[in-house]
């Protein structure tokens, strides 16, 4: 038998105890995937390992929109695959929304149905034809994916006073979250499961055998499992060689207390690239990483390029006075692909994935999380 030289004998039987299911992350996938675990067999002993603090990949640094595709981006999946494929994208999408819903009340979550808006630029005439040309088409593609009807209309932009005279197309059935208070909300949930959450537990390795899975951590401690579910999204890589599988970071930012401000709802660009919110009474706005190869990372932090960028879009687009700022700022890391679809499978005799969520993770994370504890546990 080796001899722990890292861990105490009384660590080894209490908070590194051998567990049925250990989640690397805790985001709203690993919280999603314990919380399923945990109502198929209240026995299980589940415990979430989270590198940081709190979750720090995308799931609280994401903008907050609960979304499942502007017009103009769900034309591009179209054209890159089947419209059967397009369909299931939707539909994942629904469900999964309306799956955090079942498990964050509205109001605990700031959930907001505020509607979600199509933005086009005096430039994009092009753009906007093509999506007025498809609206019925594409409002009779979600219904058959979602039951949702009449989801896309156009409507005028003039009460937003931006300076574009294109009009928008809108949807509906979008809506808007606060993601700090839905991670919060889920993970006292899945504490009051009896699930354990072990924060600042960064993996380092794992080694499998016939009997178990031994996790270690960056700490010098570890802990085993019969089973291991990797949530960590963009940084799965560390740990897992996934094919296509790519991350890449999203800056955010939020302007000062806008007095008197008019735009309210969510708004997408350049087929959902960059995108724009009210909170409170300031505007959020993320995204342009398209336009800049610095953004293909997977480490954090802001760039002049971008925010300079972002900030332009809103003093020569939306109509912002010269004056505004931002306020704040930070980034998120997503997991993205050629192929749209997320990346659910098992990856060996114990080990499971559920990753390259594409920056759609609040609209399909706690469904991911609910397939991965239904393969896990079939």
């Amino acid at each position: 038998m080796a001899l722990s030289l890292k861990q105490s004998y009384w660590e080894s039987n209490t908070f590194l105890r051998h567990q049925d299911l250990i989640i690397i992350g805790g985001g709203i996938v690993g919280l999603s995937t314990a919380l399923a675990a945990s109502k198929l067999d209240s026995q299980l002993k589940i415990t979430i390992l989270e590198r940081g603090p709190i979750p720090m990949g995308a799931s609280t640094r994401n903008a907050g929109f609960a979304c499942f595709g502007s017009i103009s981006e769900l034309i591009d999946d179209f054209k890159q695959s089947s419209k059967e494929d397009v369909k299931r994208i939707i539909k994942m999408r629904k469900q999964g929304l309306d799956l955090l819903r079942s498990y964050v009340p509205d109001r605990e979550m700031d959930y907001l149905p505020s509607g979600g808006y199509e933005y086009f630029s005096a430039s994009q005439q092009h753009e906007y034809d093509e999506c007025k040309a498809n609206l019925e088409d594409y409002n009779t593609l979600v219904q058959e994916a979602t039951g949702l009807e009449d989801t896309f209309k156009i409507v005028t932009a003039k009460q937003f006073g931006f300076k574009s005279p294109m009009p928008l197309i809108y949807n509906q059935h979008e809506g808007q979250l606060n993601p700090g208070k839905l991670v919060e909300f889920l993970t006292q949930f899945v504490l009051s499961q009896g699930v354990r959450v072990m924060n600042g537990a960064q993996v380092s390795h794992v080694e499998e055998s016939k009997e178990s899975v031994q996790i270690n951590l960056v700490s010098g401690h570890s802990v085993s499992a019969a089973k291991i579910v990797h949530t960590s999204n963009a940084f799965v890589g560390d740990l897992l060689d996934l094919p296509d599988l790519n991350p890449v970071r999203n800056q955010v930012y939020m302007t000062e207390i806008i007095p008197d401000l008019a735009i309210s709802g969510c708004f997408h660009c350049q087929q959902g690239y960059v995108y724009f919110r009210n909170v409170d009474d300031r505007l959020l706005i993320g995204g342009a990483r398209q336009h800049f190869n610095t953004e293909d990372t997977n480490r954090f932090g802001q760039t002049h390029d971008v925010k300079s960028y972002l900030l332009s879009f809103l003093r020569d687009e939306i109509g912002l006075p010269a004056s505004i700022d931002f306020e704040y700022g930070w980034s998120g890391i997503l997991a993205v692909g050629e192929s749209k679809k997320p990346i659910i499978k098992q990856v060996s005799e114990r080990q499971y994935a559920g990753v390259r969520l594409g920056g759609m993770g609040v609209a399909i994370g706690s469904l991911v999380g609910k397939t991965l504890a239904d393969l896990t546990f079939p």
